[in-house]
């Protein structure tokens, strides 16, 4: 991927975006929750799912992060990035269509994991080099 400072730019943005939830939610997952009006006391198979997608989290967005100061990372980076946030983007999307809006912490979400989506995808398409033939 060629060196950009708005690839960097988006990598950091998208990575830590994506590690404090994954944080809060592996570590912290009432509290995650619960500023959504979602109460998950006492329900260990919630706990459990709730520190499983943190996990999931924590690592793509330090694999986003490590692609900003790693140029070898870079598209690799922006590809988890991309496949990443527009999964959760059109997730959400399904979700309100068929379940209707959430409150706003999540309909926020959905905004900026759209945004974020289409922004990585477009950087896949405008600074991915060439393959060279062998």
């Amino acid at each position: 991927m060629k060196k950009s400072k708005i690839v960097t730019t988006v990598l950091i943005l998208s990575g830590v975006l994506m590690i404090i939830p994954g944080l809060m939610s592996l570590f912290a997952p009432e509290a995650f929750t619960s500023r959504n009006g979602i109460d998950i006391g006492g329900n260990l198979g919630l706990y459990n799912d709730y520190r499983g997608l943190g996990g999931i989290l924590l690592g793509c967005g330090l694999s986003i992060l490590l692609g900003a100061f790693r140029p070898n990372m870079a598209f690799t980076s922006t590809v988890v990035a991309a496949v990443v946030y527009s999964s959760f983007g059109l997730g959400r999307l399904v979700s309100i269509a068929m379940d209707g809006i959430p409150v706003k912490g999540m309909v926020a979400a959905t905004v900026v994991e759209c945004l974020i989506g289409v922004l990585a995808i477009w950087l896949l398409s405008r600074y991915r080099q060439p393959i060279q033939a062998a």
